[in-house]
């Protein structure tokens, strides 16, 4: 049986005004297996009026911040709350990975806030965020049409997210108390073998 991370919950995160028309959210920590060379690539294919902020330190790759397309946002390296914040003012999450068997945890915190998420198109993502989703292949034009896909469709996506955050929660819980059940269960199997060799 595996046990997935529990949702998190968030206390009020708060919102800040976004000075534009639609803004996306891809987080990211420039490691190896996250494709954020095609995602500013994207912008090339997006109208003007979408904007992708991007989080994580970009510095450590060497990427000149001053170098962006107009509607690119590096954000830098953000403390939880303005992290948070940001994450809860923003249309859609996208979190992608080359990892095959990788569930993000950007993935669990859009869930958490109901946002529409865009994520890697590999099967593990799939199992798990089987709704209010959209999946893509990791070049631009890909990412460009998963990203008009997820404005165009946002309210469908926000509905779906609040019915699998019902379903991963009460899937959690069966989990986990069949987990506690099976360990209670050994420990007395445990105590009575004890006994037993005394």
């Amino acid at each position: 049986m595996i046990l997935p991370d529990v949702l998190p919950k968030f206390n009020s995160p708060g919102n800040r005004k976004l000075d534009y028309g639609s803004n996306i959210l891809y987080v990211c920590t420039f490691a190896e297996d996250e494709p954020y060379k095609n995602i500013i690539k994207t912008a090339d294919f997006l109208d003007k009026d979408t904007h992708i902020h991007i989080t994580g330190n970009y510095r450590k790759v060497g990427i000149d911040k001053n170098k962006m397309p107009s509607n690119i946002h590096l954000t830098g390296y953000l403390p939880d709350k303005d992290y948070l914040e940001l994450m809860n003012s923003v249309d859609v999450i996208m979190v992608l990975t080359e990892q095959e068997n990788c569930i993000v945890c950007g993935g669990y915190e859009g869930i958490s806030l109901s946002k529409p998420l865009i994520l890697s198109n590999t099967r593990t993502l799939r199992d798990y965020f089987s709704a209010g989703t959209i999946y893509t292949e990791h070049n631009a034009k890909s990412i460009a049409s998963a990203i008009k896909t997820a404005i165009r469709e946002k309210d469908k996506l926000e509905n779906e997210l609040q019915d699998l955050k019902s379903r991963l929660a009460m899937d959690w819980r069966t989990k986990f108390e069949l987990i506690q059940e099976m360990i209670g269960n050994l420990e007395v199997g445990n105590r009575e073998n004890s006994r037993n060799a005394e």
